[in-house]
């Protein structure tokens, strides 16, 4: 997706909120920018002649119907979108005033006037949160407490992120027709959703899990390899502490957002004098995370080992390992609590066919990004 402040106001991503939109709004871009035609200097010239929605329905209806993808039939429902530029702080505005329309719904009709934070019990308003985030395909922010709790601290970047939000959008929302419908009912058979209540009620008795399978979605959530272990568990936990601290790298904000009392004692942040030490155990942990098995992280944790385990991912100095040390080991907890985890994960890896797609998407990044200039 483009980040220049200016691309984004311009060509109409300030306008569509986050998510599935902003990505069919691109995949118009897209439509053009592959048909080799046209240069950013045209779509320039068209935005600044106030002619861009009529050439890019003149290029799409020169292409046959069945032709034509997606995108283009989304489009001409949302054309509007290139109307007027939008600021990015008009944008954060517009979000926060609609965020829960599409959700407001999918409540009983008592609860409907209330927010999030007036739902009782507590389980409700948080999976009422994110079932408008889900319904936008917005991921949760890691600040957020949502993407703890409902298992994107789990994913290993934002690939695995987007295959959550599909299963909870499978998962609680009906077919439109639309092609990603389509694709995962292929799978799954058609299926009624969960209600909104079933949800709420399963994540509080750290049933979800079981409620995905039960609506078909079994191999897409497998897709997920800690998924299961982490959303098997009430959200009050317990859960092993590398979850938190993963969540406290993600923020990468150790000033404002301090490493929570478990990580602090844990993983060696409680031994750091200075904000250099706190920023060097948070480099080498981000290291490691980048290909290691955090459950396995965790499993060094309590039997002491952080210093050598680390070692077989970053190259180490000798003056870190005091910062490392902890109070474990405590073996006994490894032995009943970790490995049965660490046993029934699945691994997966991603599909080896999109291995061509990053360089035609960083083609495309500076197709938009020209757009600008």
């Amino acid at each position: 997706m483009p980040q220049d402040e200016d691309v984004l106001e311009d060509f109409g991503f300030n306008n569509v909120l986050f998510g599935e939109d902003r990505t069919y709004l691109l995949g118009v871009y897209g439509g053009l920018y592959l048909s080799g035609k046209f240069s950013a200097e045209h779509i320039h010239e068209w935005r600044v002649g106030g002619i861009l929605v009529d050439k890019i329905k003149e290029f799409y209806y020169s292409i046959p119907e069945d032709s034509r993808g997606q995108y283009f039939p989304w489009f001409l429902k949302h054309f509007c979108v290139l109307e007027r530029p939008m600021t990015n702080d008009e944008a954060q505005q517009k979000l926060i005033a609609t965020l829960y329309d599409k959700a407001r719904p999918y409540l009983n009709i008592e609860d409907r006037n209330k927010t999030a934070r007036d739902l009782k019990p507590e389980a409700k308003g948080t999976s009422y949160h994110l079932l408008a985030e889900v319904l936008l395909r917005i991921s949760p922010n890691p600040i957020e407490r949502n993407w703890y709790s409902f298992g994107f601290v789990t994913c290993h970047g934002s690939g695995e992120e987007s295959v959550l939000v599909d299963l909870y959008q499978l998962l609680l929302t009906e077919s439109d027709g639309s092609f990603f419908y389509e694709f995962h009912n292929r799978r799954r058979g058609v299926i009624q959703p969960a209600t909104f209540t079933q949800f709420w009620k399963a994540y509080e008795a750290g049933t979800l899990i079981q409620l995905m399978d039960s609506k078909g979605l079994k191999e897409l959530r497998s897709r997920l390899p800690f998924l299961e272990g982490f959303l098997s568990v009430p959200p009050a936990g317990p859960r092993p502490s590398v979850w938190d601290l993963k969540q406290f790298l993600e923020i990468s904000d150790p000033m404002d957002h301090p490493p929570v009392p478990s990580v602090n004692v844990d993983y060696g942040f409680i031994n750091c004098r200075t904000f250099e030490e706190t920023c060097i155990l948070m480099e080498i942990y981000g290291k490691v995370l980048k290909t290691a098995n955090p459950l396995e992280l965790h499993q060094a944790c309590v039997t002491g080992d952080l210093f050598q385990f680390a070692s077989g991912y970053v190259r180490m100095e000798e003056r870190w390992r005091s910062l490392m040390r902890n109070s474990y080991p405590l073996k006994e907890v490894v032995e009943s609590e970790l490995e049965p985890e660490l046993r029934s994960e699945v691994g997966s890896e991603a599909d080896k066919d999109s291995a061509g797609l990053p360089s035609l998407l960083s083609g495309l990044w500076r197709f938009i990004g020209g757009l600008a200039n």
